[in-house]
């Protein structure tokens, strides 16, 4: 201010102008919401006001049942600055919301938007608020909304966030809580994987309740905060507005902010740039006192507190909307872009003519393959620091927009030539972090863009051009290279993304099993039978496990499969005769999933488990050894069966046959096919064979297709055949086991 008058030349009498000025403003101001107050309010009357009990630090209940925090307070000092009382009924958010429209209650407070425009008028915003993911500590951290696809998340019913998600579909099952305590809850008994809600007022739930629950993701949808009466409600309406700047110019909106600017404020003030505003304030207040020594001391000290908070008030408002603006376009980890932002940069960057010979726009996405790793071996403040490297090296090469999707996935725009090798040298170099040196492992797609419509086969807009980088990468990443540039050969199956897309849809509804028998060489009958699913897709017809089988292990859809064929082939043995067993096939995602022992021993019930056989492939079997073999141990005391499927073509070492628990092998079609044709297959079989029965394992040979075959096998002392000599696979209704002994 000082310098302002000195540019105007005038010095004091410009600073006597302005001060007079504002303090006329000022008593004019008071003098119209006096008279205003005087007018509205001839008689005290009672505000009724509703809210949430579990929205700490914002409102809640004491342990005297009384409503506390900082909106509380708030209504209190608003009702007070008009001699008026205000009651508070805190109850579940929905009721609260409907207790409004029904006029059973006057006020709320809660966040603007235009859906709630339709019922409620709002005051002037007091406050701002932004949404999180809150995730359980001991299970997936989602950092992203986008990461929540396929998991149940918890929303609290009627809340925003609720709304938000609800006016479009989600990829995401949705749960709704009654309120914002049960949401956490949810996540904390595993009902839901994840929880969205306010940041600040869930993050002192979850500490008050010492609930399992923690914030993983960066703030998002920030919204100003609110009173709000029913619609058409004007006159309680601009009541509300003159409290409320009524106690922003008297003083007690600052009083009550103060009172919990602690819990409230997200990211704590610098005690430095607290002191610098109060040393600022202090010498406003000094200058007024010295100046207008002669004026009323009550006057001067109205004028001064109410300027200092007024001003106060506007400079912490503009450095909110600040931050929002920044935050809204930037990855709080890294600094970079964030998603939207890159998007909307690379749409101008696509769309805008360019004075340059080249045309050509180059997406480089890269990703940090091991940025989980190092969150579990090292902790998150390593993989913090380990983005924080990426995002720095890649901020190196001139003439390049950046950006962070989140969970290490970056992306880097140039126009013009960049050696791709120069940037994974300098981005993958080992980085240290408290001693310890991290390597972090990458992944590269390259794709390019053509910005010149004469070029029509390469041109493309920003969405398809991430999808071409985002190609590139997954190849990388499936073929385990460093770099992978876009071409039209690496596109997936059309036919796979169809049948992930119908099975996203449909689920397991359309599969059948169809069941081949086994021939006991002993006894010459069917005791068991081996379950193998089929597709009855309504497009492409009956598909067999080879056309999407490997397609769903890949994605992981395989643990919802696996489920079923169990539920199905034990469905099926109720109403079998109890000597008949059945095998089936499992995976290692199976045996390492915390939830599949206890829903095996769920669904066992009412069956004898010793009818179940489990085939594991070798190579599945040591994906995670110690898991699978504490899964493996824990079934087979239950009485199910375990068998070694393919046996032969996997893992080298045969010290697992002793170690896990193992009762039968089945010998891999490529070698039984050749039995007769080939000695060294012969020999092959014949040591499996003398293996197996020295450790006490039954032998199962499949793809028998010939008499010559069996009998052989049966000569070499094999326990059961299964193969299309005997029967091909069929549908259970078509399953007559005595006739195909008879037949054979």
């Amino acid at each position: 201010m000082g310098r302002q008058l000195t540019q105007h030349g005038s010095g004091w009498l410009h600073f006597l102008r302005y001060i007079a000025a504002a303090i006329a403003a000022v008593i004019f101001v008071q003098a119209v919401a006096a008279e205003q107050t005087d007018q509205n309010h001839q008689e005290p009357r009672t505000i009724r006001y509703v809210g949430s009990q579990y929205y700490p630090p914002l409102e809640s209940r004491d342990e005297q049942g009384q409503a506390v925090g900082y909106i509380s307070d708030l209504a209190r000092a608003m009702a007070a600055s008009s001699g008026d009382q205000v009651e508070f009924d805190l109850i579940p958010w929905h009721e609260a919301l409907a207790a409004v429209q029904n006029g059973d209650a006057d006020m709320i407070a809660l966040i603007a938007s235009e859906a709630r425009r339709e019922f409620y008028d709002f005051t002037t915003p007091f406050y701002y608020v932004a949404h999180s993911i809150f995730s359980h500590r001991r299970g997936p951290q989602f950092g992203a909304l986008e990461q929540l696809a396929g998991h149940r998340v918890a929303f609290v019913r009627g809340s925003f966030s609720f709304a938000q998600v609800s006016e479009s579909e989600q990829p995401f099952e949705i749960v709704t809580a009654e309120h914002e305590l049960e949401c956490l809850e949810m996540v904390a008994n595993r009902t839901a994987d994840a929880c969205i809600e306010v940041s600040i007022t869930s993050n002192h739930l979850a500490q008050m309740y010492r609930l399992p629950v923690e914030v993983t993701s960066p703030p998002f949808w920030p919204q100003p905060y609110v009173f709000a009466v029913k619609k058409g409600n004007t006159e309680l309406l601009d009541l509300l507005n003159i409290q409320l700047a009524t106690i922003v110019v008297d003083g007690s909106y600052q009083a009550v902010y103060r009172k919990w600017a602690a819990e409230i404020e997200w990211k704590p003030h610098s005690i430095w740039q607290a002191i610098q505003h109060a040393l600022w304030i202090f010498l406003v207040i000094l200058g007024l006192a010295v100046t207008f020594f002669l004026w009323s001391w009550t006057l001067r000290k109205q004028v001064r507190k109410r300027t200092a908070d007024l001003f106060a008030e506007l400079k912490r408002s503009r450095q909110l909307q600040n931050d929002l603006r920044y935050a809204s376009t930037h990855d709080s980890a890294t600094g970079l872009l964030n998603r939207s932002a890159f998007f909307e940069n690379l749409d101008k960057s696509l769309s805008q003519p360019q004075k340059t010979s080249n045309n050509t726009l180059t997406l480089l996405v890269i990703q940090v393959t091991n940025v989980d790793r190092i969150a579990i071996t090292l902790g998150y403040q390593a993989t913090l620091e380990t983005v924080n490297n990426v995002a720095r090296r890649l901020q190196r090469f001139p003439d390049t927009t950046n950006a962070h999707y989140g969970s290490g996935l970056f992306a880097m725009l140039y126009r013009g030539d960049l050696p791709i090798n120069d940037v994974v040298t300098i981005v993958a170099q080992a980085q240290l972090s408290d001693g310890t040196r991290i390597e972090p492992q990458l992944a590269f797609g390259v794709a390019g863009c053509s910005t010149d419509n004469k070029h029509q086969s390469n041109v493309c807009n920003a969405a398809e051009l991430v999808r071409r980088g985002m190609t590139a990468l997954a190849y990388a990443r499936k073929k385990k290279t460093t770099v992978a540039y876009y071409s039209s050969e690496i596109e997936p199956n059309s036919l796979n993304l169809r049948l992930l897309n119908d099975f996203q849809r449909v689920h397991c509804s359309q599969f059948v099993l169809h069941y081949q028998p086994q021939l006991d060489l002993h006894d010459n009958e069917i005791t068991h039978i081996e379950a193998l699913i089929r597709w009855q897709h309504p497009d492409f017809g009956l598909l067999p496990p080879v056309k999407f089988i490997a397609l769903f292990e890949e994605t992981g859809a395989i643990n919802v499969i696996t489920r079923w064929v169990i539920r199905e082939c034990i469905a099926m043995l109720k109403h079998h005769h109890e000597s008949l067993k059945v095998s089936l096939n499992i995976t290692t995602r199976d045996l390492v999933d915390d939830d599949f022992v206890p829903l095996v021993k769920e669904l066992i019930q009412g069956i004898n488990p010793e009818r179940l056989v489990f085939e594991v492939t070798e190579t599945g079997i040591f994906t995670d050894s110690q898991q699978a073999q504490r899964s493996m141990k824990e079934l087979h005391q239950l009485g199910i069966q375990f068998a070694v499927d393919d046996f032969g073509t996997g893992y080298s070492s045969l010290s697992y046959l002793n170690e896990l628990a193992i009762q039968e092998i089945k010998i891999d079609r490529s070698f039984v096919a050749e039995l007769t044709q080939q000695s060294r297959a012969l020999a092959i079989v014949q040591s499996t064979i003398a293996l197996a029965k020295e450790l006490g394992l039954d032998v199962v040979a499949e793809g028998v297709e010939d008499r010559e075959t069996l009998e052989l096998l049966r000569k070499l002392g094999t326990d059961r055949i299964q193969g299309y000599y005997l029967a091909k696979p069929m549908p259970e209704t078509e399953l007559d086991l005595k006739k195909i002994v008879r037949s054979d």
